[in-house]
């Protein structure tokens, strides 16, 4: 079979929450810091949204991701002389996309694909 792979229609959800591995009243940093932000393994928040030429909305999990021990490509910088919780916002895309197909002949509409990436993880406050 020969795919082919044409994106349909674009929109944008968010969630905002806090993520994981925080204490509930936060952490203190006499002279400033930084924590690291893992992507997944957080609380999730459902999200549902709608596309043009269908009659029902589909459901959708943003994971808030984690505070980690680890160096990740996610740093978020701590003022100094505060508690901190960290609060983000997370905001990903999801693109409705049609797959093509034929084994011979020209290509006919199979089915729709909706992958969902991150596109900014650290709209934040403390």
């Amino acid at each position: 079979m020969n795919y082919e792979f044409k994106a349909i229609e674009t929109k944008y959800i968010s969630a905002t929450g806090y993520p994981g591995n925080q204490p509930p009243g936060g952490v203190y940093f006499k002279n400033g810091g930084k924590v690291f932000w893992n992507s997944s393994g957080g609380p999730e928040i459902s999200v549902s949204i709608g596309f043009s030429n269908e009659n029902k909305n589909r459901s959708y999990d943003i994971d808030i991701g984690k505070n980690s021990t680890v160096q990740t490509n996610y740093v978020i910088h701590i003022p100094a002389g505060k508690f901190y919780r960290v609060r983000l916002t997370r905001r990903d895309k999801v693109v409705k996309t049609a797959v093509y197909g034929s084994t011979t002949g020209p290509k006919k509409i199979l089915y729709y694909i909706y992958p969902q990436t991150i596109v900014d993880p650290l709209s934040r406050t403390f």
